[in-house]
């Protein structure tokens, strides 16, 4: 009787593991467009698994799979045997698939983004795309190969990532070293006036991306306003929670300010809307900024104006003049930026701050290519 027992238990463990294989084996070899047989799937577990299965009992375990939801599927179902009230029909299937979670395009969209976010460094770019082809059968290809100029290391940027990630989900403040790059292309600490680190503490509360950069937005403890630090930039990073750093030394707890402690702001933050009337993620709150647009200098300036400050700017347009008036809620100091960037074909009109802030590097510029250029007797033609 115990040997019976035993034997049984033997043959239960061989039906999971076969049930389990072949569901490996429709993950890794099809989809809807690329069907199995059952004969094909047999042939599969004694090539990859070295695994002999008899078509029969793979047909039972098909069933259950597809019974049970195991994302199984299968392409032709026909009703056999019997009359159409009689119990002894049964369903034959043929045409067996796994339903994978995503779809072709999706993760080509997926893996465009990561090809074009050049701040992710190589090998973990590399890796995530490994783990992205794997969410469909060997059948899906991408073509495109990743850019020899992408950094090869940077791991500042996946630490800061993690450790920020972290503070953010169980509410603690973080101290970190925040970096600037020198001549060499090398990350240098930013310091104090006597040379020492300058350590800065802060209670993160977003992640967002921003022209293709990681910012953390985050708070200090006595500030009113939301400061961006880039996160490829942050290293030292210490989330003051209490435990052990790297050293065994215990650190500090400190829980983070509420979000609603900022002034102006409510208890969540609107990230779109926030990050909408940021050109550029220069720190400040937001103004009323008006400009014109010539669309006589740039004919697509329009939509321009659209991609970068979004759907909120607001635009009056004259049909006797070569330009429309927009009006827009930003950061200032972004604008500026901004306004530069597109040259004649913006003229800030409000606020007089920002107005007189472009004109003086409009006149920077002058000075420094033309004005200086004619006084050295170069080309007098402007």
């Amino acid at each position: 009787m115990e040997s019976e027992e035993k034997g049984a238990k033997k043959t239960k463990k061989s039906k999971k593991e076969a049930t389990a294989l072949i569901l490996e084996v429709l993950r890794k070899h099809s989809d809807e467009k690329h069907t199995l047989k059952r004969n094909e799937i047999m042939n599969l577990l004694k090539k990859d698994y070295n695994f002999d299965y008899d078509n029969k009992a793979i047909g039972d375990s098909l069933k259950l799979l597809l019974e049970y939801e195991f994302c199984v599927k299968a392409k032709n179902e026909v009703e056999r045997g019997g009359a159409a009230d009689d119990d002894d029909s049964e369903m034959v299937y043929s045409g067996w698939y796994y339903n994978h979670m995503f779809e072709d395009t999706e993760l080509h969209f997926l893996i465009d983004g990561l090809f074009f976010s050049k701040y992710i460094p190589y090998a973990q770019c590399k890796t995530i795309i490994e783990k992205l082809e794997k969410l469909r059968s060997r059948h899906f290809k991408h073509s495109r190969k990743l850019p020899i100029s992408r950094p090869n290391e940077n791991h500042l940027l996946l630490d800061a990532i993690e450790a920020v990630n972290e503070a953010i989900e169980l509410r603690y403040k973080i101290e970190f070293q925040f970096n600037a790059y020198g001549a060499d292309k090398k990350l240098k600490p930013i310091t104090k006036e006597d040379g020492s680190k300058l350590i800065r503490k802060v209670t993160p509360y977003r992640i967002a991306i921003k022209n293709e950069r990681f910012y953390m937005i985050c708070a200090f403890d006595n500030g009113k306003s939301f400061y961006h630090y880039r996160l490829d930039y942050m290293s030292d990073i210490v989330v003051l929670n209490g435990g052990k750093d790297k050293d065994g030394e215990t650190k500090k707890t400190e829980r983070g300010r509420k979000i609603s402690d900022i002034l102006g702001y409510g208890k969540e933050l609107d990230l779109d809307n926030y990050l909408s009337k940021r050109v550029y993620m220069y720190g400040g709150d937001p103004v009323t900024v008006k400009f014109r647009a010539y669309t006589s200098v740039n004919r697509n300036i329009v939509g321009n104006i659209i991609d970068w400050l979004g759907d909120e700017a607001r635009f009056f347009t004259d049909p006797a003049k070569d330009y429309v008036e927009v009006s827009v809620e930003t950061n200032e100091d972004s604008m500026l930026y901004w306004a530069l960037q597109y040259g004649s074909a913006i003229e800030v009109t409000w606020p007089e701050s920002l107005s007189k802030k472009v004109r003086k590097a409009v006149q920077d510029l002058w000075d420094r290519y033309y004005k200086k250029n004619l006084e050295e007797g170069g080309c007098n033609e402007v």
